[in-house]
């Protein structure tokens, strides 16, 4: 029996960057087996032509449009792993642009006999940007580390690796389910899924010849930076904190969690030159710190998730000092 495989694109207040997505997924060499499209829009506010086009898809049998209420990239992700038909699910981002072959390269891993339980796709920011060496010592670095050190187009690929990106990732259905599913407590920053996966034994290979070119949109979505968009900051930084307690300790914790999470919130660039707005920004950034530390005491948020089972083991945060890694920016 073949092996079948869903496409699953969340998308929240994205046009013409969706509707790109879409087509380019229908253009497939091997097209998904079904694309769901979870659209978390307020009612009304798509442009009419974006509109038109998701309803004459759907009309059409080429998608399975579900509108959601409330915009959480995470539950949508949750929703489409409880209905998904497929044996694979590939998670893709709203605002991209998938290589013609990208189906058929994340399929062709789960058909071998020794296939891996969710492949990492390559992510360009342009069409033919140049893809980057893989750093000597990475693929022996702990798979935390791996985490907070990657690059999202590395040239060669890699087995059993430690990290992920949300917007170019497939998983088998059952292995996902049992690593828990997708933590409803994130609002971004994703990667954690991957250790959680490699937490119960399974393997995630990357692929980098399964690409896609990420726009960037810079409307709509979780952008800090769109200024029409509702989320503060501080709220974004909730991840990053989040993360960081649950999985790194030392400088790691310093680097990776308080000074990232600034980055993201009262160090914005924005706010350099509205010196009246730090107070409400530094204040923000501590309540997402003590909300995140909450959340972390209490677990995984999924409803795969059985409640006495939510709490990460304490071990499941250790990192080694004397990991052998360079230093990079993701």
């Amino acid at each position: 029996m073949s092996t079948t495989i869903s496409a699953i694109i969340p998308t929240f207040r994205r046009e013409g960057y969706l509707v790109n997505t879409i087509s380019g997924m229908l253009n497939q060499s091997r097209r998904p087996d079904e694309i769901i499209v979870l659209d978390q829009t307020p009612p009304g506010e798509h442009l009419p032509h974006t509109a038109g086009y998701l309803e004459a898809r759907a009309e059409h049998g080429e998608i399975t449009l579900i509108e959601l209420d409330k915009p959480s990239v995470f539950t949508a992700r949750n929703t489409a792993l409880r209905i998904a038909a497929s044996d694979v699910l590939l998670y893709l981002d709203d605002d991209i642009t998938p290589g013609r072959d990208l189906v058929a390269n994340h399929l062709r891993h789960y058909q071998a006999a020794d296939g891996p339980a969710a492949v990492v796709g390559c992510v360009m920011l342009y069409p033919g940007e140049p893809l980057c060496p893989v750093p000597p010592g990475f693929t022996v670095r702990p798979h935390v580390v791996q985490s907070y050190t990657f690059r999202a187009n590395f040239a060669e690929p890699m087995r059993n690796i430690g990290y992920m990106c949300a917007g170019n990732f497939s998983v088998r259905k059952e292995s996902a389910i049992a690593a828990g599913g997708w933590d409803e407590h994130l609002l971004n920053y994703s990667e954690e899924l991957c250790l959680r996966l490699a937490a119960i034994g399974c393997r995630v290979d990357y692929d980098p010849d399964a690409r896609i070119v990420h726009h960037q949109a810079p409307s709509g979505g979780t952008r800090v930076t769109d200024p029409n968009n509702a989320l503060p900051a501080w709220e974004r930084c909730v991840s990053l904190h989040y993360n960081a307690f649950r999985y790194l300790h030392g400088w790691m914790f310093a680097w990776y969690g308080l000074f990232r999470a600034a980055r993201f919130s009262f160090l914005l660039k924005r706010n350099f030159v509205r010196p009246q707005c730090w107070p409400r920004e530094l204040a923000g950034y501590v309540k997402a710190m003590v909300i995140a530390r909450r959340w972390a005491k209490e677990g995984v948020k999924s409803p795969f998730v059985p409640q006495t089972a939510r709490c990460v083991p304490q071990t499941a945060r250790c990192v080694p000092r004397t990991a052998p890694f360079v230093r990079e920016r993701p």
